[in-house]
Order: C-alpha cells, then structure tokens, then sequence
C-alpha cells in the first residue's frame, strides 16, 4: 500500500527513475573498468544481463520506497535466476557481490547528486536553496531502506549462486551431459530416471570459433563468455534437431548426439541456426545414426571427417565421408604415407615451389592461368615445375605425377603433424 512522501522525496525519486538506464549504462562501464575479468572493455552479454539487472533492481528500490514497505521473497526471484544463470557461467561468487555493491554504491551517489546544489546555489540562498536542503534533508530517511534492499538483492543473489555451484560441482543437474560422455565412451551410462535414452544417435561433430566475447577480458571472463555460447548452442540444438539431443560441448566444439529416427540426413538448417546462437563460424561433421554401441568408433570417424574439412579450409557448411574420401585415406597410417609426407617435407622447405604448386592444381594445372595468378611470366612456372620434378621425382608433366603431388599436397595441407610454408610469388 503507498504511503505518502515528503514532496522533496517523492521528487528525488521521480528524478531517480528517470535515470535508470543512464545509472545502468555507468555500472556496467564501471564493473568492467575494475574487474580483471573484461579488461576495461565491456562486452554485449554484459550490457545485456548487468544492464537489465541494474534497471529491475532501481526499480524494485523505488517502488518499496514509495509503498513504505519492505522487498518480497518473490520480487527477488529474477534476481536470483539471474545469479544462477551467471554461476551456470562461472562467475566467482565474489565478483557477483562486488557488482551487487557497486550498484548500491550508484544508487547512494545518484541521489545524493539529485538533491545536492546545482552549480549556480551553492554560493547563494534563496528558495532554490532551500528547496535543495529540504530535498537534502528527506534523503536521510532513504539510508535505511536502501541498505536493507542492498541486503535482500545481494542476499538472494548470492544464495542463488552458491546453490547452482553446488549443483554444478555434483554435476546432478546435466545427467544428459553425463549420458552422452558414457556413450562417447564405450562406458555405461549412470541411471538418471529423468533421462530416455534412444537406441540410435546421429553423431553431429563441431568445430566453433571464439564469439566476440571470448576475445575481451583475462581467462576467467573469456571461460565464461564461452559457457554462455555453449549454452546457446545447446537450446538452440534442442529446438532445431531434437528435444532429446544430448551434447558433449565446450566452447571449441565437441559432438551432439542426436536421437533417431530425428536424425535422417545432415542437417544443413540447423547448422545455421546453431551458427547463430553461436554467433560464430561453425563447421560440422555427420554421420547417420547408429546402435549405441558403435557410436565410440562412429564418433571417432566423424570427428576425424571434420579435422579434415577444417584444414582443408572449411569454415561452414556440414561435411560428411563422402566429401573427404581422398584425405580421409592419406590420413591411414601406411608406410607409403610417410613417403607421401618426406615428399611434402621436401616441398616445405622451398616455400615457393610449393605455392607455385599450390596455384598449379587450383587453376587445373593451367600453365598461363598459374602465371597470370602468380604475376610471373609462363617460363617461370615452368622452370619451376621442372625444378618440383627433379627434387621429388614426381614430374607434373605427367599423369602419374599429378596423381601423386596431388596426394602430396593434401597431405601437406592436412596432416596434423604438416606445417604449411609461407605463400612467395
């Protein structure tokens, strides 16, 4: 039930809500300026969640204040959702309260600074002046309230976090998660009576970039700037495959299990959709779904494919076996692929030659289109196929040879153990 304020109160009250958003913007500068977790640079999850929880506590203040009345169980279960959500992200608990007071502290500030003197009364009397330290005045009354709010807000967030952690730390409230590492594994999957599990998975191999956020910050805040992206991608991952998906993500990537018959053919949608959740490249693999107990070697195989299509270049679009069947058996390990890789080797060390290579199979081995790509004359990409001839004994002349440079070069462009020479005309 509202009570009625002092006029110069209600007033200074009036002014404060006004100045939500302006209070909410400074916080947000503020935390991240004295957090090592951003390094003086906010990111836009920050603006997004902190902001909003500024504004929900300023208003929770101000209409307690007016009702003469004190905070709700209730009205302080968002704030504790939120500080949930920030532990599911890991952050320390004491940054959590660190933010808590800060926005206290602004609050005071702001309106201290709302009835204090303007510039142009503090040398001079008058009603303006006395408006003003009526308005001084009323704030004492506010002490009290805003500490106890402080407390209620920091209280239930902080409570809030403690107890996700502790969830966290037992690992009881993902046993999705927990199933699919067991499934990965060849290993027996824990009993979770909440979990059904399929009888056959799609396996779904990624590959995810860094977001904008993971670039900002120390250690800490980039660790959970890339929690929030695997979380997007796992919602976004239940709603465009399948509600019973279960992931083995982190922020790099990993593998979705997605349960059949959902999983029929590769899912090219969805992969744009998990892109954009990610908001970064992704790069997947596919392979049909299976029996549970062949997925260690069918997850295996896929996230082999996708090794291969990423160092092949790939930096979107779903790939399957089909797409690398070349690279996915120069990848066996032979005796002749050592061969393969002394050749590549060889090529490694005159860094020209190998581009000019390089250039010759991406233009079909056109002599005058590898020159005019080049910027050299055609005798000069002669010479130097002659000289590739004569230091591996593979002449591109040749049917024979071309073959066998081409199995060089793609060894040389994705074995993991091949460093690539630096591109010369």
């Amino acid at each position: 039930m509202s009570q009625q304020l002092p006029s110069a109160l209600a007033s200074a009250l009036d002014k404060l809500e006004r100045r939500l958003p302006l209070i909410a913007r400074t916080a947000v500068a503020t935390y991240a300026a004295g957090s090592p977790l951003y390094g003086d640079t906010a990111p836009q999850h920050l603006h997004l969640h902190m902001a909003h929880t500024v504004r929900e506590i300023g208003r929770l203040f101000i209409s307690a204040l007016r009702e003469g009345r004190e905070l709700t169980e209730e009205e302080t279960l968002p704030l504790a959702e939120r500080a949930r959500e920030r532990a599911e992200d890991g952050l320390p608990a004491e940054d959590l309260l660190d933010a808590y007071l800060l926005i206290g502290e602004l609050f005071w500030r702001e309106l201290a600074a709302l009835a204090g003197p303007g510039p142009d009364e503090r040398d001079q009397g008058g009603e303006s002046a006395d408006v003003r330290g009526a308005e001084r005045a009323a704030l004492l009354p506010v002490v009290g309230p805003l500490l106890s709010h402080l407390h209620r807000t920091a209280l239930a967030g902080v409570r809030a976090h403690q107890e996700e952690s502790r969830l966290i730390r037992a690992s009881v409230h993902d046993p999705s998660r927990r199933a699919a590492r067991a499934l990965l594994a060849g290993e027996p999957v824990p009993d979770a009576p909440s979990l059904e599990l399929a009888d056959a998975y799609a396996v779904l191999a990624l590959a995810i970039t860094p977001d904008a956020a993971e670039h900002t910050g120390n250690p800490t805040g980039r660790q959970i700037a890339g929690r929030r992206k695997v979380h997007r991608v796992e919602q976004e991952a239940a709603r465009a495959l399948a509600p019973r998906t279960l992931s083995a993500l982190d922020a790099t990537g990993g593998v979705l299990l997605v349960p059949a018959p959902a999983a029929s053919d590769p899912p090219h949608e969805a992969l744009l959709r998990l892109a954009g959740a990610a908001g970064a490249d992704v790069v997947a693999a596919w392979a049909p779904p299976v029996r549970n107990t062949d997925l260690p070697t069918t997850a295996e195989r896929t996230r082999e494919v996708l090794r291969l299509a990423v160092a092949g270049g790939a930096t979107a679009g779903v790939h399957v076996l089909d797409d690398v069947l070349l690279e996915y058996q120069l990848a066996r390990p032979t005796s002749a692929r050592e061969r393969l890789l002394a050749l590549a080797h060889v090529l490694r060390s005159e860094p020209r030659l190998l581009h000019t290579l390089h250039t010759y199979f991406e233009n079909d081995w056109a002599r005058l289109r590898t020159a005019r790509t080049l910027g050299v004359h055609p005798n000069t990409v002669d010479n130097r196929l002659q000289r590739i001839a004569a230091l591996t004994g593979a002449d591109p002349s040749t049917s024979r040879g071309l073959v066998l440079l081409g199995a060089v070069l793609t060894l040389e462009r994705t074995a993991p153990e091949s460093t690539g020479g630096t591109p010369e005309r």
